[in-house]
């Protein structure tokens, strides 16, 4: 008798699940949040789970309302520059880019970086994934302030630790 216990046809299906059920599961996570571009599954799942919680506390009006307080360089409040473009923050959020920027630019504390105005979100993507594990709100907070970067907000100042305290106080779940 083979390894197959004389059926191999019923052990290539069983292996077709298997592999199938896998496959399922890294599209799913695309399919939700197709911009989130990291090599690794494990911190794409991550940085899209982060990008849920995030989009979620954009749409609070708490949170909506420091789009308000917030300008871009030129002084205009981040939310017009999202009425200009007839989108909603987590809109908006949902058609920016990650994509891993590990080699380029993640030494010391660095989680993300973009330049403002810009729809690319670099992704420090190992620090992030172990940032996301050991606390969900800090991730979501990062998001969010990328999100306001890529808006227009500009950096030091204000301080990265600024932006990050404005967003907790107004975003909280």
């Amino acid at each position: 008798m083979s390894r197959f216990d004389g059926r191999p046809g019923r052990a290539l299906a069983r292996a077709i699940v298997v592999v199938g059920a896998f496959v399922s599961v890294a599209e799913a996570t695309e399919a939700l949040v197709p911009n989130a571009r990291l090599r690794q599954p494990r911190d794409r799942a991550s940085l899209a789970e982060a990008i849920r919680g995030g989009a979620r506390r954009l749409a609070d009006p708490r949170c909506e309302e420091l789009l308000g307080k917030l300008q871009n360089r030129r002084r205009q409040p981040l939310r017009v520059v999202l009425e200009a473009q007839g989108l909603s923050a987590p809109q908006f959020l949902g058609r920016l880019f990650f994509f891993d920027g590990t080699q380029s630019g993640c030494q010391g504390r660095r989680l993300a970086y973009t330049e403002p105005g810009s729809h690319v979100v670099f992704v420090c993507a190992g620090e992030f994934s172990r940032l996301y594990e050991q606390n969900v709100s800090r991730a979501e907070v990062a998001i969010i302030h990328e999100t306001l970067h890529c808006l227009g907000l500009g950096e030091n100042p204000p301080t990265w630790q600024e932006i990050n305290e404005w967003v907790e106080a107004a975003c909280r779940k």
